[in-house]
């Protein structure tokens, strides 16, 4: 593929001399492609932003379960899982009906996309810090609060650091899906 990238045309044999990068410079060139790369990388960055802290949320509402009114977790599960149930095309077309509704006015904007990136991101970053904070054991939170802290300080100053790169990797993984991203996107 990447020779073929690289020919003029495919003809079938190999030949070094006659590798060009114009269909490159023709695609790059082209106003309409810079600007649909940069509204896939922004709105894909600002997706991401979005939907970690919803993720993380989430995932501590259902990893506390025990302390949680009792179908708070499941209820908080399920709804986390539903973008998965729904075909990306067919969700999409949801979105296109309520954002085009005049009562919304987001129709052809990029907060349409990333709203609509956020609803199928969540199931993906849900389950990734769960399983963040699944490895990171009770046991420390446990000792942040014997010691006497707060439960927002144990989030900010001990959950938080020690679940960073299951956050970033989850921020990686939904980037690259994203990107990829056409169904909800059309």
């Amino acid at each position: 593929v990447g020779f073929v990238a690289f020919s003029p045309f495919w003809s079938g044999t190999i030949d070094f001399d006659v590798l060009t990068t114009a269909h490159f410079e023709y695609v790059l060139t082209d106003e309409k492609v810079a600007q649909s790369i940069v509204t896939t990388l922004v709105v894909a960055i600002l997706g991401v932003v979005s939907v970690i802290p919803i993720g993380m949320l989430v995932a501590l509402g259902i990893y506390n379960r025990d302390r949680l009114w009792r179908p708070l977790p499941s209820i908080l599960d399920t709804l986390a899982n539903l973008p998965l149930t729904v075909p990306a095309a067919l969700l999409g077309f949801g979105f296109l009906f309520a954002f085009a509704h005049p009562a919304v006015g987001i129709y052809r904007t990029r907060a349409s996309l990333i709203l609509a990136y956020v609803t199928i991101m969540i199931p993906y970053s849900v389950r990734y810090q769960l399983a963040t904070l699944v490895a990171l054991g009770r046991q420390t939170v446990e000792a942040s609060q014997v010691s006497g802290a707060h439960p927002l300080r144990t989030f900010f100053q001990i959950i938080l650091p020690l679940s960073r790169a299951g956050i970033a990797s989850s921020a990686a993984i939904m980037f690259v899906l994203l990107t990829h991203e056409f169904g909800v996107s059309l």
